[in-house]
Parts: C-alpha cells; sequence; structure tokens
C-alpha cells in the first residue's frame, strides 16, 4: 500500500489509520498498542434465529441470502479529508455496499471526526436503492456497524439493561445498570447455534485487556453485542460442538435490531422490533 493510500491522524498517545482504497478505519493504536483487526463497517445481517430458518413462517433468512446481505463488499465512490477546526479532523468516505453479482445495494456514507483527545465521532447514513427495497419483503436483522478487536479484549463491560441478553421485544424484565462478564460468558447455548447476546439500551461499553481497551458509546444509545465466535463460524455451525473460538473479538454497534418474536406480531409491529429496509442514519462514537 503506498502511503496516498493511507490517512492517518495522530495525537498525544495515540495514532489511526483509514485505508482510502478500502474506506475504512484499519488501524487504531493507544500508546502504540493496536486495537483493531478491522474497522467498522456497515453490517445488516445476522445469524438467523430460529423463528427466521424455519418454513412454517416466512423463512425470512432466505430472502437475506438471496439479497447477499451475508456477503456484502463497499465499493468506495469518493473520499475527502479536512481539517475543520483546532484538532478536529473530518474524513467522509461515500461507498455502495453490495454482493458481488447482485443489484441490491446500500449507499453508504461514512463521516469520521477524528478530535485532539483521541476521540472518534462516526456518523453513518444507509440508503437501500429500490432493488434491495423489492429483494426484502419483510425485515432485515439489524442495521449497524461491525468491529473486529484484538483478542486480548476479552473483559465485557456496559452501562444498559442486562446481564442476559435481550432484544427490543424481550428486555423488560432486566434492569439498567452496569454489568460485566467475559466475552465468552456472553454465548447461549442454543440446540441450533443462532445469534445471541444482544444487550439494548447501551449508553456504553467497553473492551478490555490487562493493558489496554477500546470504549463505544451511543448517542443516544446502541444495542451492542461482543463474541468471541467469529460471524462466518456462527453462521455455517449446527450443532454447539462445531463452534470454534476466533483469533479475534467481533463487536456489533447496531442502531437497530429486530426483535426475536417474544411478544405478540402487533406488539412488535407498534414498537417497531422489527427492522424494515428503509434508509437510516446515527451516530457512534469509540475511543
Amino acid at each position: 500500500m503506498s502511503p496516498s493510500d493511507t490517512i492517518t491522524v495522530s495525537g498525544s498517545g495515540f495514532e489511526y489509520t483509514f485505508d482510502r482504497v478500502k474506506g475504512r478505519l484499519t488501524s487504531m493504536k493507544c500508546d502504540e498498542e493496536e486495537l483493531l483487526a478491522s474497522g467498522p463497517r456497515l453490517n445488516v445481517w445476522r445469524t438467523p434465529i430460529s423463528n427466521e430458518n424455519v418454513d412454517w413462517g416466512s423463512a425470512e433468512v432466505e430472502e437475506w441470502r438471496d439479497a447477499g446481505l451475508d456477503q456484502l463488499e463497499h465499493t468506495v465512490e469518493s473520499v475527502s479529508v479536512e481539517s475543520i477546526a483546532d484538532q478536529v479532523t473530518r474524513i467522509q468516505f461515500e461507498t455502495t455496499v453490495s454482493a458481488p453479482g447482485k443489484d441490491a445495494s446500500f449507499a453508504t456514507n461514512y463521516l469520521y471526526h477524528v478530535l485532539g483527545t483521541g476521540d472518534i465521532l462516526l456518523g453513518v447514513r444507509a440508503t437501500p436503492n429500490g432493488a434491495l427495497k423489492q429483494a426484502i419483503s419483510s425485515w432485515i436483522g439489524r442495521m449497524g456497524v461491525q468491529l473486529r478487536l484484538q483478542d486480548s479484549l476479552r473483559q465485557f463491560n456496559w452501562y444498559g439493561r442486562g446481564p442476559q441478553e435481550t432484544y427490543p421485544d424481550r428486555k423488560t424484565g432486566t434492569k439498567v445498570g452496569v454489568h460485566s462478564g467475559t466475552v465468552e460468558e456472553q454465548y447461549i447455548p442454543y440446540v441450533r447455534p443462532q445469534d445471541y447476546g444482544n444487550k439494548t439500551d447501551v449508553q456504553w461499553a467497553t473492551l478490555t485487556s490487562r493493558s489496554s481497551g477500546l470504549a463505544a458509546f451511543g448517542h443516544p444509545s446502541l444495542n451492542v453485542s461482543a463474541h468471541h465466535i467469529s460471524p462466518e463460524n456462527l453462521d455455517r455451525a449446527l450443532f454447539n460442538y462445531q463452534i470454534e473460538d476466533g483469533d479475534t473479538v467481533t463487536l456489533n454497534l447496531d442502531h437497530s435490531v429486530t426483535g426475536v418474536g417474544g411478544t405478540p406480531i402487533q406488539t412488535l409491529l407498534s414498537t417497531e422490533s422489527f427492522q424494515t429496509a428503509r434508509s437510516r442514519s446515527w451516530l457512534v462514537s469509540v475511543r
């Protein structure tokens, strides 16, 4: 990679690198220790739960796979970099997100503000095209960004609902507060491996090791989940013995997540627990 393909922003105790070709944050070094394996990308895929896999319903996962939601790739349309104030750098990537050979896509804009304190504010706007809206007749599993972190960041703390997993339609019996556990402890061994471990109404979350860590913040709140299992492994596994410990920690910071069918459909619709394929904008921050 040539120097012209990267953008580096540094300050006291941190150095961040962005890739112009990939349109993403690729490195976060704090006190010279790398935190990232790969930076935030639009993610609308979740490993389908049993309710989304069975033929007695709509088997929504068939539409998701046909549209390529599990194979999304980014094409960078434009990049801009600007110093807009003292110790504030703005970086913008305009991208098209789609699966190879598929017409369904999201026009996705990433707007980063890197502050002199080391904080990163990330605004995301994702707009589905007509082909995607036509391809999805029901809902999508989530709308957010996914990061992969260094494997050492295995201690998970958050302020939100917990300590159990919660979803938009399955959360009122849990308390809002500070909760903690290891990433491995978030795993739920369902009969068939599927999405697990979501935390709702999260204002902040941290993933730490003995020497470093990353913090994420909602504006005002997020759905957050942390996994020691790679998304690819979770998608392939039919039985729990096929689950393997991954070599990175996957962190989902979601603007919205669809419910799991724990309450009647009428209630789900009235609380917007089903996330349809429509344009959405949201803000997260990390440091």
